[in-house]
């Protein structure tokens, strides 16, 4: 079965575990910012470069790096709700799997099926509604052009630098495009540093081509070293190799360094060898970058593997078409099944707290911040801003964490910090529950079970709190 059917099939394949994986997900965290700054800007017509939706930080200087994500699924969210951004996203995801399928058809029919299945499932941990799905897809398309530029072919070089302009104003991620040009550069021969120059002086000038211009790039820079940038970093940890999801992920990385690694000193691809390293060590420092080291993996390995691969000392052509086909259809068969019985976007929070305060067009809700940044999308405007974590350098920061231990009152931040906030949403177990149970100044109107909401049953049900008085 070599030619297009085994290729379609393993891409399709590929694209079934991507969709699987997202759908689990649930429509919580930080996508609740992309909808929320998408529908602003539907709704004002202009990218804002100041802090809108927070109380803590509102009018703070914002240079927004992933606002066309957030126009993107804001405008799905609009037209569909929650399920349209996740058919907003699945186009991206086809094209993930169709670009980790490109470089095993030189492998035959076999791993032209596997190769991107076995890709998929390196990122399935990692799939979630945000901004760094673009990402994903615009690394391995540079990766697809650089490839095709060492064989002979220019003419992806120049449409893969000019997805900077994409890249930019989608992600933060955006200077991994010049990076590769760069090293590619540097290990190229003259004829290639030719080629490439201008390509990476594109690149690289894309990279201010936004709402916040050359400022708003520098002051994106300048918070990389920031305690709050490292604090999201060091949230997604090094991969546990003790957890049987972090298995594959060892595999792979396994694979790269002691198979790859001598392959790409042998054929002198040093540009692939220090990409190869540099991405090693950023997912050994945090799993948030271990996609692009999978990508890398996938898109890199099936260029240096041997063409005539075997499975059971079996050459790869003397196999019957239809083992191939079968194999193809029963995955995407179990595949489709399995996805069709999951939840796509499952509600994880009080959802019933969050009704009950878009019907009271509450505005103004000092809540935990672990469930701050999904009420927005539903008309409500939370108190902390996660989008950047520059609250982590404000004065009140250490005080709302001795909020939520019990070491201060919340009365006393509330008159210091946030006098006029009207409604408190938070867990019923916690020092703040009792202070403001005793409280005249505040009542209590509603009590949320939660029962959705494995994640935090611990922490037992929410209840919200109305301002009664000064």
């Amino acid at each position: 079965m070599r030619g297009p059917l085994s290729f379609a099939l393993g891409a399709l394949c590929g694209f079934l575990i991507l969709a699987g994986a997202l759908s689990t997900h649930g429509f919580l965290g930080d996508v609740g910012w992309d909808v929320s700054n998408g529908l602003w800007i539907l709704q004002h017509g202009y990218v804002p470069l100041h802090n809108y939706l927070s109380q803590a930080m509102r009018g703070a200087a914002w240079s927004n790096a992933e606002w066309l994500f957030g126009l993107y699924v804001g405008a799905w969210f609009r037209w569909l709700g929650r399920i349209g951004v996740y058919l907003g996203l699945l186009p991206v995801l086809a094209l993930t799997a169709l670009l980790l399928a490109v470089p095993a058809r030189r492998l035959g029919p076999y791993w032209e099926l596997l190769w991107p299945a076995a890709a998929a499932i390196t990122l399935v941990p990692v799939m979630s509604p945000r901004p760094q799905l673009f990402s994903y897809v615009l690394f391995a398309f540079a990766l697809h052009a650089i490839a095709r530029l060492r064989s002979g072919d220019r003419r992806w070089i120049w449409p893969a630098a000019l997805t900077g302009l994409l890249w930019t104003n989608a992600h933060g991620s955006a200077v991994l495009l010049p990076l590769v040009f760069l090293l590619e550069l540097a290990f190229a021969d003259a004829q290639g540093r030719r080629v490439l120059l201008w390509p990476l002086a594109l690149s690289v000038v894309l990279l201010a081509v936004h709402p916040g211009g050359l400022a708003g790039t520098f002051s994106n820079l300048s918070h990389v070293g920031s305690n709050g940038n490292i604090n999201v970093i060091a949230e997604w940890s090094s991969p546990n190799f003790h957890s049987p999801w972090s298995w594959p992920d060892l595999a792979a990385l396994l694979l790269g360094l002691v198979l790859l690694l001598p392959a790409l000193y042998r054929s002198r691809r040093f540009a692939d060898a220090v990409l190869l390293l540099g991405s090693a060590v950023a997912m050994l420092y945090a799993v948030r970058f271990l996609p692009y080291l999978m990508l890398l993996l996938a898109m890199r390995g099936a260029e240096y593997l041997p063409l005539r691969l075997t499975l059971r000392n079996t050459p790869q052509e003397a196999m019957a078409a239809r083992r191939s086909i079968a194999l193809g259809v029963v995955m995407a068969l179990a595949l489709s099944g399995a996805f069709e019985r999951l939840p796509v976007f499952p509600a994880r929070y009080p959802m019933r707290a969050y009704t009950w305060l878009i019907s009271h067009h509450a505005q103004d809700v000092f809540n935990w911040y672990s469930i701050g940044s999904t009420l927005e999308p539903f008309g409500v405007r939370p108190y902390l801003d996660g989008r950047d974590n520059l609250w982590l350098q404000r004065p009140w920061w250490p005080q709302y964490i001795a909020v939520s231990y019990g070491e201060e009152s919340i009365l006393t931040y509330l008159h210091r910090y946030d006098p006029s906030a009207k409604y408190v949403l938070w867990y019923v177990r916690s020092p703040v529950a009792l202070t403001l149970d005793a409280s005249p100044a505040w009542r209590r109107v509603l009590t949320d079970p939660n029962r959705a909401d494995p994640q935090y049953a611990t922490l037992g049900a929410y209840a919200i709190w109305e301002r009664v008085g000064n």
